[in-house]
């Protein structure tokens, strides 16, 4: 019974100890219409505080005129109204429009982003737009995993000193008893 318990517990604290990993939100899709076509763009949910935040784009059937652009802003970002626009040239294609890491500096949820078709010359308001909302979030600094991963190595290491000294007891409890057995089996036959 009792070896179970350090079992579980073991298992339960290295479960509890390791850190998250970096790079599991999947990125999301979202389809808007161009013309005749459509423009597939892909993003992350989470720009990572430290790293370049990507916007992918790919769009076919989309040019009947070269003043066709894609522009993405955000305007909540500490920098201020963050946009960044590319040139729609060819009939179909793929690029990508990226922030810089330091876009922002802190935490946050639901922050705006704002994706538009512009054509330019026909007026300022946008021929599409979609609106988004991603989530900043700060990495974990280097020695705080090290630390995590060094307090789990210990854990483990207390969890096995604890299951060795449970099976060292069980083994002299066994040893005892038929000892004691051997005794009684003696004494009965002098």
């Amino acid at each position: 019974m009792l070896k179970e318990k350090i079992i579980g517990m073991m298992l339960v604290m290295t479960i509890l100890s390791f850190p998250s990993v970096d790079g599991q939100v999947e990125d999301e899709t979202i389809v808007m219409p161009c013309n005749d076509g459509e423009i597939t763009i892909r993003y992350s949910p989470v720009f990572e505080i430290g790293k370049e935040w990507i916007v992918y784009l790919e769009w076919n059937d989309c040019v009947h005129s070269d003043n066709l652009s894609f522009l993405v802003t955000i305007p909540e970002s500490p920098m201020g109204n963050e946009s960044r626009s590319i040139e729609l040239t060819n009939n179909s294609g793929e690029d990508g429009i990226v922030f810089q890491r330091y876009t922002f500096y802190e935490d946050e949820f639901n922050v705006l982003v704002i994706f538009a078709l512009m054509e330019e010359g026909v007026g300022s308001d946008a021929k599409e737009y979609e609106e988004i909302y991603i989530d900043v979030n700060k990495t974990m600094p280097n020695d705080l995993r090290n630390l995590w991963i060094a307090m789990s190595i210990f854990w483990i290491g207390i969890g096995g000193y604890m299951r060795y000294l449970y099976e060292k007891k069980e083994n002299i409890k066994k040893n005892i008893k038929a000892l004691k057995e051997e005794n009684e089996k003696d004494e009965k036959k002098n």
